[in-house]
């Protein structure tokens, strides 16, 4: 079994795990707005432009999620559109086995130590990390 067959299978269990999860939960119809947001969203997010910093601009300039809630409603809410998008790109795109298996290996490192920095930032390491990008005025 090769790295793109595992990742469909990974996939297809987590597409399982998610929909029993909502189900149990309770499913709630979006509005016609959420729907249209997240149409759009979505294609924005096919275009690299990604769907969760244009949600979160619409969510707060509607007020339609309270700000606590944002993080998880965008999690929830876009669960199946990047499930798709990652069935869809995973057929259509070649992609070299290895270069796949690093990228989900930095991204599942990357999602289990960056909240560590993230939730409890270091004024000092911050300071230092954006002057690393600022270049001297002339």
């Amino acid at each position: 079994m090769d790295a793109r067959t595992l990742l469909l299978v990974g996939l297809g269990v987590m597409l399982v795990i998610y929909s029993v999860t909502v189900f149990r939960g309770g499913l709630l119809a979006p509005t016609w707005l959420q729907s249209l947001i997240g149409f759009v969203t979505a294609f924005f997010d096919t275009l690299g432009i990604g769907s969760f910093a244009t949600t979160t601009a619409v969510y707060k300039l509607r007020n339609m999620v309270p700000v606590k809630l944002i993080p998880g409603t965008l999690n929830v809410g876009h669960a199946l559109s990047t499930i798709a998008q990652a069935f869809i790109y995973t057929k259509l795109v070649p992609v070299d086995p290895m270069t796949l298996i690093l990228m989900i290996a930095a991204a599942s490192v990357g999602s289990w130590v960056g909240p560590t920095y993230t939730t409890r930032p270091r004024m000092a390491s911050i300071f230092s990390a954006w002057s690393c990008g600022q270049s001297p005025v002339p």
